[in-house]
């Protein structure tokens, strides 16, 4: 789904805000010993059992109680389930803890480059004082010189405190410049491991095309079936209008993108105005009516262009997320373009579906 802000209040046991934790306390343990077998079984089964367990401890089955229970549960499963378990789940939750934790210790080594910049600023700006008090000495000295040998002198040792100040202020210089390259290198870093698209509060691509190829891993596994939409403001109307107008407008439809979403749908945007949406578990069928009644929105809002009031109009391509393991995330990302550049190169269509081949059985 896009990046959404929630608030919610702790109610008590078997109330929709309890806490996953404490709910999972208590009579849980006794759920464990006589209802839980030790012995091996599918996911399918087991997450069952684990709705049970809900069910009968009065807790709602919401998504943070559910999670608290299964990792609960499974721990007296045996070591196939939870190898199962394992690689279904890919071990998402170790790795984005690893990948937390080095964006944390970037983010502690950038703060370190930044305040010693900081500190190193301080004394050039200090030496650069020294220079300035310095020269005005040092003209004060020749003014009030009476003869050319004097003068010389005075020259000659304003010249040498000079060349000493150069010296120092160029080492400092050299060294902000390191500390300055150190931080820009570490900024980078850290902006190969974003996920979200600031201009349009939705996820960017390189989340996307990530969390598209964990789905399609577990298609092959669970053999579910999940979607993919990508949409755009149409060519008839972006080539009327200048960038910031572009900018704004498509920032209205992901908006309603965000307001009329599932919460199992994950929304993106690829660049270049292009959006796209994951819809977990939802068949073409389901895809083409999600997308006609997002046309069907988007063709409600109405903007001026001077003084004519245009409709907007978006284009948009759907495939299926094949769990065919011959055709690569790349692949499935290039077709759904294709399908919507189709769509939006002929006026009558609002969407395009590309079909996708079922792989070939062999005999």
């Amino acid at each position: 789904m896009g990046l959404r802000k929630g608030r919610s209040k702790r109610k008590g046991k078997g109330e929709a805000g309890a806490d996953p934790e404490s709910a999972v306390g208590g009579a849980l343990d006794r759920e464990l010993d006589a209802n839980v077998s030790s012995g091996g079984g599918n996911i399918s089964s087991f997450a069952r059992e684990v709705i049970g367990a809900l069910d009968k401890e009065g807790v709602p089955p919401l998504p943070p109680h559910y999670q608290a229970f299964f990792y609960k549960l499974v721990e007296s499963r045996s070591p196939e389930l939870k190898k199962q378990v394992a690689e279904v789940l890919d071990d998402e939750i170790f790795e984005d803890n690893d990948k937390r934790a080095e964006m944390e210790k970037q983010i502690t080594e950038c703060f370190n480059y930044v305040k010693t910049i900081l500190e190193s600023v301080a004394v050039l700006y200090k030496n650069l004082n020294s220079m300035n008090a310095l020269s005005s000495k040092r003209s004060e000295e020749l003014a009030n010189s009476k003869n050319a040998a004097t003068m010389k002198n005075t020259a000659l040792a304003f010249v040498k405190d000079i060349n000493k100040l150069m010296q120092i202020l160029g080492k400092q210089t050299s060294n902000i410049k390191g500390l300055y390259n150190n931080v820009a290198h570490v900024i980078r870093e850290v902006e190969n491991q974003t996920i979200y698209d600031k201009r349009y509060d939705l996820y960017n691509k390189r989340y996307m095309v990530a969390i598209l190829q964990k789905e399609k891993a577990a298609i092959q596994q669970l053999k579910h079936r999940s979607s993919m939409i990508v949409l755009r403001l149409a060519s008839s109307i972006a080539n009327k209008i200048d960038t910031k107008q572009f900018n704004m407008i498509s920032s209205t439809v992901s908006k309603l993108l965000i307001k009329t979403s599932r919460r199992s749908d994950i929304l993106g945007h690829l660049g270049s105005g292009y959006f796209c949406i994951l819809a977990k578990h939802l068949d073409i069928n389901g895809a083409v009516t999600m997308t006609q009644k997002t046309v069907d929105l988007v063709a409600n809002t109405h903007f001026f262009l001077g003084s004519d009031e245009v409709t907007l109009n978006i284009k948009c391509g759907i495939t299926e997320v094949s769990e065919n393991a011959e055709e690569s995330v790349e692949e499935i990302i290039e077709n759904v373009f294709a399908a919507q550049k189709k769509a939006d190169a002929d006026k009558k269509q609002t969407y395009v579906v590309h079909e996708v081949e079922s792989p070939q059985s062999s005999e």
